[in-house]
């Protein structure tokens, strides 16, 4: 049987699929090497780096996840994982490699931290 795989999460899918469900993007033919090397044998699931209501909120922190490079999946309630995560009405989560957690809780962090405001233009 052939499988398809999405370059971004990494989710396999089986031959006929074209696009990923949830990164909205073209499927390709390889499993994608991850750096650090491949990961073609580890099933480790994603891991929540953000949960929250705020969509201001959701969308610096993936915003800034995505200019740093890290591969994401969002995840919001009427996703398939919703309920295995158990993520509540309105909330939004944010998922990542498990090799990835640690630096993209920074950034998201860094993200999200209060600004101070600027000078006040006269």
């Amino acid at each position: 049987m052939v499988f398809m795989f999405c370059p971004q999460c990494g989710v396999e899918y089986r031959a006929g699929f074209t696009r990923c469900s949830d990164c909205n993007v073209d499927l390709v033919e390889k499993r994608p090497v991850r750096p650090g090397g491949d990961h073609s044998e580890s099933h480790e699931a994603p891991v929540a780096v953000w949960r929250g209501d705020d969509p201001v909120a959701f969308s610096a922190a993936l915003a800034a996840l995505e200019d740093a490079g890290i591969p994401t999946r969002e995840l919001s309630l009427h996703d398939q994982f919703a309920q295995i995560l158990a993520i509540q009405p309105g909330e939004l989560a944010i998922l990542v490699q498990p090799d990835d957690v640690v630096r993209a809780e920074e950034i998201v962090r860094e993200a999200l931290e209060p600004q101070p405001p600027g000078p006040i233009a006269e």
